[in-house]
């Protein structure tokens, strides 16, 4: 994956030139929201760990983040992970649709658990294959039965 902003970038660039450079990602390039927020988050931990990188201003993406929540069906499978980018991003809403979103949040939870558990399957079913490869094959550290007897 290619660097949007470097994080040097992000502590030495004004803020508005930051957002036009997302911005143009967002819209003109590849467009993915996980990116466009997980740059967002970047940018907001930055500025807590580098005294020079100015703080996420809302302002600037206030129309994207609300755009991506508001407007993007969680229900499918390869958005149904904003959701959990959501309580970072509260002061984008208002009240009454914070409630919404939060109503949004608690429907997809059965869905989340059915995605989490078939992944866990996966985990598990690998970690099973790769322990059976680990005992068919001969060790060059482990002595054999015949070598001790």
């Amino acid at each position: 994956m290619k660097f949007l902003l470097t994080m040097n970038q992000i502590a030495y660039f004004k803020p508005e030139t930051t957002a036009r450079r997302l911005r143009n990602y967002y819209y003109h390039g590849e467009g993915n929201p996980v990116i466009f927020l997980g740059y967002l988050r970047l940018i907001r931990h930055l500025s807590q760990l580098a005294e020079r990188a100015k703080p996420l201003q809302p302002q600037l993406y206030r129309k994207e983040v609300r755009a991506i929540f508001l407007e993007t069906h969680w229900e499918s499978s390869p958005t149904c992970w904003l959701q959990l980018f959501l309580r970072e991003f509260r002061e984008f809403f208002t009240p009454e649709e914070w409630r919404t979103l939060q109503l949004r949040y608690q429907a997809l939870h059965p869905f989340l658990r059915w995605q989490l558990v078939e992944y866990l399957k996966k985990a598990q079913q690998l970690q099973v294959v790769s322990q059976l490869v680990s005992l068919t094959l001969p060790s060059p550290h482990k002595k054999t039965v015949k070598q001790l007897c």
